[in-house]
């Protein structure tokens, strides 16, 4: 019932709204039903009255299931916008390193548990309506015989059962069907990702798409399959379950005398005619408990769809002076799914304002680890960051990430200038579109980039022009270089950087480029997760440019 809960909370009063228009068409159905039953069991005494009575009936049946399908599609597409907004606001608001361990969940949830839960919306009227018609053709019935009545509830409650209690099988089979379309979409992830790779080789290609794709969509497929047909069959059971007591009442009349003959037809005719609404009724409740199911799923990503949305705050305006940044005693550990584990710390480091630093070591020693740490993407597990020697406060890491501008390896770069599309310079982006040989491939208007379509070192050089545009007080760049020619490596190291520094910036470059290692004011050397050294070297006089 958690779904009713989140579209009261979305828009209430529509909710409702929806809610009682949707329980008056199924009262106006089962009012249908019987005006037409007494018309036939009077042989049409009073044709004005009956007929003036089908027609507010039926008026007022037409007038409530539009109205209520218009006010629950509202509330329902509200709904799946706010979950959509809402799940992306709160994946931002989450641990970086656990939606790292949880990243191919993340799309099963944007794609797949987002649908089933619009599905649940948009058949929310009809269940409602069902219901509706469910209760009146009931009341109705009580008047028609209440033995008979009697009978139908024990039938009724019969069906439910039989129909409820296989819903702890559905249960059990959406757990794996989770986890292979989690599979499924992490394998779809790394087609994209690695396209490169698996055209150049036909042995990986085929291996990719025989032995680990194919497999695992061909098993979702298959739980897909069972989940429907258990579905079916047990509503389909409720349906014939209920059709077999009404027949056992019908035949054995001449055991039980409950009533007459004729008057069972009336009875039969309402019943009938409730099965309808009877099916939508219980087939939303198998509805939910998918429904559930993706919320639990939800929460096992560490985001919590059902606790109070956080503010997005907006970001401050930036300080009017860089604090000393400084890490003591940091220490940080993954724990692997196998038992390994790496281990960063402890981290002893301050930072001084304008200076370049360069982190280097080789792969797997802590490098990007340390970044993310200083950077505040990962929260130390002991020790603290510093700000002119004063401990951060959890909730000052939001202002402590806006200092940096920060290029990662894989930086994704946004079309649009994101935060600046109105406040851009038209000229300064057009300078350093030039000054980074992106003015043939890429313009800048009206906010955004033209394209985004480059190759990775053109790419890098576009994420270099956005980091310059948002001009923070300290910019972080993790192996900048790897993916540039020697002209472009040497521009950055002569030129951008020596720039930023000349502007009384923080620079921070992770770097495996020796030959340039003389450029830096500091060298910060890692090693299986330890600082081996952190000293300046002796800087010759700076060559022309």
């Amino acid at each position: 019932m958690r779904l009713i809960w989140i579209l009261f909370k979305t828009d209430r009063w529509r909710a409702l709204g929806g809610a009682i228009l949707g329980t008056l068409s199924g009262l106006s159905c089962a009012a249908i039903v019987a005006t037409i039953n007494r018309v036939i069991n009077e042989s049409g005494a009073h044709p004005h009255r009956d007929g003036m009575i089908f027609l507010v009936c039926w008026l007022a049946y037409a007038l409530c299931s539009v109205g209520s399908a218009y006010f629950l599609a509202h509330v329902g597409q509200s709904v799946i916008s706010k979950l959509r907004v809402d799940f992306a606001r709160r994946i931002l608001a989450a641990p970086l390193v656990k939606l790292e361990q949880k990243g191919g969940r993340l799309f099963t949830i944007l794609i797949d548990d987002i649908n089933v839960i619009s599905m649940a919306v948009e058949r929310l009227p009809a269940a409602l309506a069902g219901s509706a018609t469910v209760i009146g053709g009931i009341v109705y019935l009580s008047l028609i015989s209440q033995s008979l009545t009697l009978c139908f509830l024990l039938i009724l409650a019969g069906g439910g059962v039989c129909y409820l209690l296989p819903l702890n099988r559905i249960q059990r089979q959406l757990h794996p069907l989770r986890e292979e379309s989690n599979r499924a979409y992490a394998l779809l992830q790394a087609l994209h990702s690695g396209l490169k790779d698996l055209l150049q080789s036909g042995r990986r290609r085929h291996a990719f798409l025989n032995r680990h794709l194919e497999p695992v969509v061909r098993r979702q497929g298959e739980l897909q399959i069972r989940i429907r047909l258990l579905e079916t069959i047990f509503g389909r059971w409720g349906e014939l379950y209920l059709l077999l007591g009404l027949a056992a009442l019908l035949f054995t009349i001449p055991f039980h005398g409950l009533v007459s003959y004729p008057l069972f037809g009336s009875f039969l005719l309402v019943v009938l005619f409730m099965l309808g609404g009877l099916t939508s009724a219980i087939g939303f409740i198998g509805l939910l408990t998918r429904v559930d199911a993706c919320l639990e799923g939800i929460k096992t990503t560490g985001v919590d769809l059902s606790a109070p949305a956080g503010a997005d705050p907006y970001p401050p305006p930036p300080p009017s002076r860089a604090p000393v940044i400084a890490l003591h005693e940091v220490r940080f550990h993954y724990s692997g799914s196998t038992g390994s584990a790496f281990v960063l710390g402890p981290v002893n480091l301050v930072f001084d304002i304008p200076e370049i630093v360069f982190v280097v070591g080789g792969n797997g020693g802590g490098k990007s680890t340390l970044l993310k740490l200083l950077t505040g993407l990962y929260v130390p597990a002991s020790g603290a960051i510093l700000h002119d020697s004063r401990p951060l406060e959890p909730g000052e890491l939001i202002v402590h990430r806006d200092l940096f501008s920060v290029v990662f390896s894989d930086s994704h770069v946004f079309e649009p200038l994101l935060g600046q599309e109105d406040t851009a310079s038209q000229t300064e982006a057009e300078r350093l579109l030039g000054a980074t040989r992106l003015q043939s491939r890429v313009t800048f208007a009206d906010g955004r980039f033209s394209t985004t379509d480059l190759s990775s070192g053109q790419r890098k050089r576009l994420a270099l022009v956005v980091a310059l545009l948002d001009d923070r007080p300290i910019y972080v760049f993790d192996e900048w270089a790897a993916d540039q020619d020697p002209e472009f490596r040497r521009l950055f190291y002569h030129h951008f950087l020596p720039d930023l520094k000349r502007r009384g910036r923080l620079v921070i470059a992770i770097t495996h480029d020796e030959t340039y290692f003389d450029r830096a004011d500091r060298i910060i050397r890692l090693g299986e997760g330890r600082i081996l050294s952190d000293h300046r070297p002796v800087r010759p006089p700076s060559p022309a440019s």
